[in-house]
């Protein structure tokens, strides 16, 4: 796929609509979604920067960006039954994210590239792991700052705050390729599934959940998607020690 400049001018050019669409209305509007519109805009910013700068973690936490945007759409509009202009406009905007990103050309900018794999010493497979660790983790930020950040008076808040916490810290370490950075994304894993046990059933409506109360389990399950990858090194070397 062609237009590798132009695409990844259009995903970075998206990415920095949210980045500026949930900062201002974070900082200028007093409402108790402030603290999560700040998060999610924040979020966004590392990857503007991240695609523009062209490193190497960049394109895949953009492409977790895109699915999570994707997701939460779909949500959205089975729970509503109807089709709005934002819902459309959310779907729309991280297709774009998605399409400007994907294929070979654009990884060859990123990813694809040697110079980093050489530092970090890492093979094709060892690559393809961090890739689809560092891709589901990403998708699950916004759902952690969601269920995190959103106005909520539950005893579930200080187990979201400490997952959101987690996340960031365990995406970071496993960018760097720490071990540690696995058992951190373990950790908010195991703190939004505890969390559920918080969540009001009201926030439930006949079959799914609203996005907001859905967040907690969305974020869970990526998250422990993104250590799929790793479970079978890891139960070699627990076998061969």
């Amino acid at each position: 796929m062609r237009l590798v400049g132009e695409r990844r001018a259009l995903a970075a050019a998206v990415l920095a609509f949210f980045l500026i669409q949930f900062l201002l209305s974070g900082l200028f509007n007093d409402s108790p979604f402030r603290g999560m519109l700040i998060g999610l805009g924040l979020v966004y910013g590392a990857a503007f920067f991240g695609v523009v700068a062209g490193y190497f973690w960049a394109r895949w936490y953009a492409l977790g960006l895109s699915f999570s945007g994707l997701a939460m759409a779909v949500m959205t509009m089975i729970r509503g039954g109807e089709i709005g202009p934002a819902v459309v406009i959310i779907g729309v905007t991280h297709a774009i994210i998605g399409f400007g990103l994907i294929g070979p050309d654009a990884a060859a900018f990123y990813d694809g590239r040697r110079d980093w794999r050489e530092r970090l010493k890492m093979d094709e497979n060892a690559v393809n792991r961090l890739g689809k660790a560092v891709t589901r983790a990403g998708a699950s930020l916004p759902y952690l700052v969601i269920a995190a950040l959103q106005p909520r008076d539950d005893s579930g808040y200080s187990l979201t705050a400490l997952a959101l916490g987690l996340g960031v810290v365990g995406l970071a370490g496993v960018v760097r390729t720490r071990t540690w950075g696995l058992f951190a994304l373990g950790g908010a894993a195991v703190a939004l599934a505890v969390s559920l046990g918080g969540v009001s059933l009201s926030a439930f409506g006949p079959g799914l959940a609203t996005p907001l109360a859905l967040a907690p389990i969305a974020g869970a399950m990526l998250l422990a998607a993104a250590l799929v990858p790793f479970a079978a090194p890891i139960a070699r070397y627990l076998r061969s020690h």
